[in-house]
């Protein structure tokens, strides 16, 4: 029986500069090399955002056109595109949500505030198995390869989940109704 491709979600970041852009060229090498599918996520709405833009032209030839791009176009096909994967390879802070709350696994980078840190913490998340950062490429790559070989360090605890949801339904139940 053939083993199914594992895919591999990558998305920007908001802390953009040249060693970031270096950082995910070499993750997105090293995930192919593990004979994963690796998907460029850009986009959540009808615009690409120019930071995507900007990424996926100095990824494309590092990566010579080895991914498969989804400019997402809606919110469905955004969720649809972090669903069901082995990982999400990104410093957004809204990706980084919707992965946990799908099942997905995170390697995550900062962002321009303490949030995807305030995130990982809040999500019960061990930071020494989830977090990249540029100045550390070989410990990201460890951290890459540790989670293609086993993603549930990356992943939210169901019963963690469970509690982030019934917390976020409070928020909306005290509203006014209308009508």
């Amino acid at each position: 029986m053939r083993r199914a491709l594992r895919r591999v979600v990558m998305a920007g970041c908001v802390q953009l500069d040249a060693r970031m852009v270096e950082l995910l060229a070499r993750l997105g090498n090293e995930v192919l090399a593990a004979g994963c599918e690796l998907i460029f996520l850009a986009g959540a709405n009808a615009w690409l955002a120019q930071d995507d833009a900007l990424l996926l032209a100095a990824l494309h030839p590092r990566l010579r056109g080895r991914y498969r791009l989804v400019a997402a176009t809606s919110e469905a096909e955004w969720l649809e595109t972090i669903a069901g994967r082995a990982l999400l390879i990104s410093g957004r802070f809204h990706h980084s949500i919707a992965a946990a709350a799908v099942g997905t696994a995170l390697l995550i980078a900062g962002s321009n505030t303490a949030k995807n840190e305030g995130l990982i913490d809040r999500l019960g998340l061990n930071p020494d198995a989830v977090w990249m950062d540029a100045a550390q490429p070989d410990v990201a790559s460890t951290r890459l390869a540790a989670l293609l070989r086993n993603p549930a360090a990356g992943t939210v605890d169901p019963a963690r989940l469970a509690q982030l949801r019934d917390l976020a339904r409070g928020n909306f139940e005290k509203l006014p109704r209308r009508g």
